[in-house]
């Protein structure tokens, strides 16, 4: 994991939606303060209660941030491309929320918590972006506490298919498929629920048409249908995704 040479970065932190709203010369220094790190698929990036207060922004791949308790595992969120992650540990120097995994090979810029809260004191550009981040997180978190008080589980299944949802080609279809394909072990670690509650609900839907398989992948046959009785659904991750 070494980092590439300055120019390299430059190109890298100029394609980052977190810098965009900078100008060359500031692209510039910021490229020569971060480090590009590299992890493989399965690779741990952050652990929960670490004390590393590191910030990371992925350039490509993906990742999924986690809690883990002693019966079961809560997956927060994947984040991909441009997401945002460890600031919240930069800013309160508090141990990691949360733990973060490599789901594919990933390309990240690496800030010390010291650079990164001086580019956000440095440049309003960056500060405003990283407002928008954080105040996406308590929406994304006021959406998700409401469900969990207010929803069944068979509504919070219906719920995150939705969320997860991708439209299926067709310009008057109301097909969609899942994406990614999860197991029903996940989809239970995403609604805090158990594996086999999530079995059950998904072979209910099944028997009533609304969910099938199809080439190997979870497919919703009518996203109105799915989607009757239930409220808005909100985007499934919070702007650049949990802190940790």
């Amino acid at each position: 994991m070494s980092a590439r040479p300055t120019e390299d970065r430059a190109r890298i932190v100029a394609a980052v939606p977190l810098f965009s709203g900078l100008d060359p010369a500031a692209l510039a220094a910021v490229a020569g303060r971060v480090r590009v790190d590299r992890h493989e698929a399965g690779q741990w990036i952050v652990a929960h209660g670490d004390d590393d207060r590191d910030v990371y922004v992925i350039r490509d791949g993906r990742v999924r941030v986690m809690l883990f308790g002693e019966t079961r595992e809560l997956i927060l969120g994947d984040l991909g491309a441009g997401a945002l992650f460890g600031d919240m540990s930069a800013i309160d120097g508090r141990p990691r929320s949360a733990s973060v995994i490599a789901l594919s090979p990933v390309t990240a810029l690496v800030f010390s918590p010291a650079v990164f809260l001086d580019l956000v004191h440095r440049y309003p550009p960056v500060c405003d972006a990283v407002l928008r981040v954080l105040v996406g997180r308590i929406r994304h978190l006021d959406d998700r506490v409401h469900e969990f008080a207010s929803l069944t589980i068979a509504e919070r299944v219906r719920t995150e298919l939705l969320r997860l949802a991708v439209p299926a080609p067709g310009r008057a279809s109301r097909r969609a498929v899942v994406t990614p394909d999860l197991t029903h072990a996940e989809i239970a670690a995403r609604i805090g629920a158990h594996r086999e509650a999530v079995t059950r609900e998904l072979g209910a839907l099944a028997r009533a048409g609304l969910v099938e398989k199809a080439d190997g992948r979870l497919v919703l046959t009518d996203v109105l249908a799915l989607g009757a009785g239930l409220p808005s659904v909100p985007e499934g991750a919070a702007p650049d995704g949990e802190g940790a």
